[in-house]
């Protein structure tokens, strides 16, 4: 899981680097305050290649009080997985790409299986 407090529209986190190979299996993200924060999770083996985790950039409401998932429970996300495998030695990084109000806290938690 990576929290980011005052979360920005230009937010670009590693989260996570793997020494090997998995598969992320399950993402759920959840927004206080503010209206919503758009993720865009990507990998790749340096911090700068990007290889999309999602098909679509996925617009997180805070009207979803249990957050927005795939493979979880609660509000499934508008958008579905896109390449969720991870090579040893890759890059998990989490990017915002846009804000609606003013959101206080942004939570993302990836669960992944090694592969």
């Amino acid at each position: 899981t990576v929290t980011i407090e005052t979360p920005t529209a230009a937010e670009n986190i590693v989260v996570r680097a793997f020494t090997q190979a998995v598969t992320i299996t399950a993402i759920k993200a959840v927004v206080i305050g503010g209206t919503s924060v758009t993720i865009d999770p990507e990998h790749g083996s340096t911090i700068t290649t990007a290889t999309k985790l999602l098909t679509a950039p996925e617009v997180v409401a805070t009207a979803s009080t249990t957050g927005e998932h795939i493979n979880g429970t609660g509000t499934a996300m508008a958008t579905t997985f896109n390449d969720v495998t991870l090579a040893a030695g890759d890059f998990l990084r989490l990017e915002t790409t846009a804000i609606v109000g003013t959101p206080t806290q942004l939570s993302v938690t990836f669960q992944y299986r090694i592969t």
